[in-house]
């Protein structure tokens, strides 16, 4: 990404720059995806336990929620251990561009019915893309 970046007359000095800023904004996505991830984990793992113990389904319980952040650390810490994530990252890139259609038809259907189909090929020729 660095190299693309430099690569814009009049950014060749900003080189170190964009390399910092790269892996910033790596660092920063793939943080964001695990804190998501876990969150949703957990909310997923205490309703399904809640069905067969009640007070478990409580998000506002300490105890139940100490114990499913826990839980779900510890799945991800087996992951990232086994080097089993490398088999989850292409579910990843397909999730995402399965999210991207939907956020694009969406996009491409709300411009349609508000009648402005002169700004439909902003969303449309992406969509073709994906």
């Amino acid at each position: 990404m660095a190299q693309i970046f430099s690569a814009i007359p009049g950014l060749k000095g900003l080189m170190s720059y964009w390399y910092h800023f790269a892996i910033m904004f790596e660092a920063l996505f793939i943080l964001t995806v695990i804190d998501a991830g876990t969150r949703i984990s957990r909310f997923i793992l205490q309703e399904f336990v809640g069905k067969f113990y009640k007070p478990f389904g409580n998000t506002n319980w300490l105890p139940c929620t100490i114990v499913s952040s826990v839980l779900i650390v510890f799945a991800w810490a087996y992951f990232i251990y086994t080097g089993s994530v490398s088999t989850i990252w292409p579910m990843f890139g397909s999730a995402n561009q399965l999210l991207a259609t939907a956020a694009l038809v969406a996009g491409t259907s709300y411009i349609l019915n508000r009648g402005k189909t002169k700004y439909v090929w902003v969303t449309l020729i992406l969509l073709i893309f994906v």
